[in-house]
C-alpha cells in the first residue's frame, strides 16, 4: 500500500515495484510504535539504504511512497520543520497536506512525462505519496495516516485516516503500509503474536517476513521508534536511524 522511493530532476528515481518497503505503526493507549525497513530502491534498479523515520519530542513521522524530489520536496524535512513548531496535530497534518498538494502536481506531471508506463501501472489511482503523523497530546496519543491519489489531468485527491476518530480511545490500532502481504498471512494466522514475541519482538518477525519474501523490495536494517504519552520519543532499535534528525 505504501512505499519509499527517491526521485531526482536529472536522473528519476522510481521504485521497482510500486509498493517496495514495509512500514508498520501500532497505537496503544501507552504508546505509539512505528517501524520501517531501509532499502530505497530505484526503477533502474539502484538500492540505498535511509532512514525512513523521524522522532523528535511529542512527535513523529514517517513517509512513504515518493518522499524526496531534489529542489522541489523533501518530505521528511517539511516534517522536520511543522514538527519544530507549537502547532497542534491536527495544524501539522493540515499543514503538511496543504504544501504536498502545492507541489505534487508537478512532480506528477514529470514522471508522467518520462516513464508515463509507471503512473499508469502504479500511480494513477494509488496513494503514491504517503505519509504517517504521531503526535502526543495533552497525554493523548494521535496518529494520522494519509495518503495522496494522483487522478486525471492535476486532480489530486486525499485518504485519510486517524486515530482517534477511526478507532476508539483505548483501542489497539496496527496499520501496516508497502508490501504487507506476508505480514497480513501471519497475523490471520499468528493473531497472539504480539503476547507472545512482545511488540518489538513481533515487528522484527513480520518486517523480517517481507525481507525474506521480497528481498528486492524490502531489506536493510529494521528501525523502531517509539512515542509516549508524555511527549517521550525514541528508539527499542535505531536500524539505519542512526541520528534523530535523518
Amino acid at each position: 500500500m505504501r512505499l519509499f522511493l527517491f526521485l531526482s530532476l536529472l536522473l528519476p528515481w522510481c521504485a521497482s515495484q510500486a509498493f517496495a518497503t514495509t512500514l508498520i505503526v501500532l497505537r496503544t493507549d501507552s504508546q505509539i510504535v512505528v517501524a520501517a525497513d531501509s532499502k530505497v530502491v530505484s526503477i533502474q534498479g539502484y538500492e540505498a539504504m535511509r532512514c525512513k523515520i523521524l522522532t523528535t519530542p511529542n512527535h513523529f513521522f514517517a513517509a512513504a511512497g515518493i518522499f524526496r524530489q531534489l529542489d522541489e520536496f523533501d518530505s521528511l524535512q517539511i516534517a522536520k520543520r511543522l514538527l519544530s513548531t507549537s502547532a497542534s496535530h491536527t495544524e501539522i497534518v493540515t499543514a503538511y497536506k496543504d504544501h504536498m498538494l502545492r507541489v505534487i502536481p508537478a512532480v506528477v506531471k514529470r514522471i508522467k512525462s518520462r516513464v508515463p508506463q509507471y503512473f499508469e501501472a502504479k500511480m494513477r489511482g494509488q496513494e503514491a505519496f504517503q505519509a504517517v503523523f504521531g503526535s502526543s497530546e495533552n497525554g493523548v496519543l494521535k496518529v494520522s495516516v494519509i495518503g495522496f491519489v494522483p487522478g486525471d489531468g492535476d486532480s489530486i485527491s486525499i485518504r485519510e485516516e486517524d486515530c482517534p476518530g477511526h478507532c476508539q480511545a483505548k483501542q489497539v490500532w496496527f496499520a501496516t503500509l508497502g508490501e504487507h502481504a506476508l505480514i497480513d498471512d501471519e497475523i490471520r494466522s499468528r493473531h497472539l503474536i504480539w503476547k507472545s514475541l512482545g511488540i518489538v519482538g513481533a515487528i522484527n518477525k513480520l518486517i523480517t517476513l517481507e525481507t525474506e519474501g521480497l528481498p528486492a523490495s524490502v531489506g536493510g536494517p529494521i528501525s523502531i521508534g517509539f512515542l509516549r504519552p508524555d511527549g517521550q520519543a525514541g528508539w527499542y532499535q535505531r536500524g539505519n536511524c542512526t541520528h534523530d534528525e535523518d
